[in-house]
């Protein structure tokens, strides 16, 4: 075979590259799941300690107090809606609470502390999630490129020389440095002994 013959057929061999093996990953990773549901769960679990149920916290009334004279009597059902017996009529009824009055100063957290407590919890929850999710998804793309890299060594089939090349340039053509032919290379290694 001449020059120009063995140029054609590397010309034609050439266009045929191997782009089998992905970067990406499209398959959703069992762990992603499994992280995703623990942050809802642990999400909610930190919604409901934080609001709670509006009825248990009706229910629980202990102490009535008044507005006017800061008068604290323990928590009864009749005297909800009454006004103070302290102060008389006209001074607007007693106040249930849960707890001493003492203990609704400033210190409690309303419910828009709550919400960015909440807001907060879900944010490190979730930058934790995508972590985890970045270097799951980096660790397959390095996998990925370091298969990419590996030596695959096949022979001429026309003279029977080794021929080392990398994964990447897998159903590619080449050119043999001994005899000059053009061929494709094969996806196979050769085994050792041969």
């Amino acid at each position: 075979m001449d020059k120009t013959g063995r140029a054609q057929l590397y010309a034609r061999a050439r266009p045929a590259v191997n782009k089998e093996v992905g970067v990406g990953c499209k398959q959703t990773p069992v762990q992603l799941i499994a992280a995703t549901v623990a942050t809802v769960l642990v999400i909610g679990a930190t919604g409901w300690a934080l609001f709670g149920s509006s009825e248990s916290k009706k229910s629980a009334y202990t102490h009535m107090h008044c507005s006017q004279c800061e008068l604290e009597l323990a928590y009864s059902s009749e005297l909800v809606q009454r006004d103070c017996p302290h102060c008389g009529k006209g001074s607007g009824p007693m106040v249930a609470t849960v707890g001493p009055a003492a203990n609704l100063g400033p210190l409690t957290i309303g419910p828009v502390g709550k919400g960015i407590v909440l807001g907060l919890v879900s944010l490190v929850l979730f930058q934790g999630v995508a972590y985890l999710w970045f270097l799951k998804m980096r660790a397959r793309r390095t996998e990925a490129e370091d298969s990419l890299r590996q030596i695959v060594v096949c022979r001429c089939p026309f003279c029977n020389r080794k021929i080392g090349y990398s994964r990447a340039k897998t159903g590619s053509g080449a050119l043999c440095p001994r005899c000059k032919t053009a061929f494709t290379l094969p996806a196979e290694s050769i085994a050792e002994g041969a």
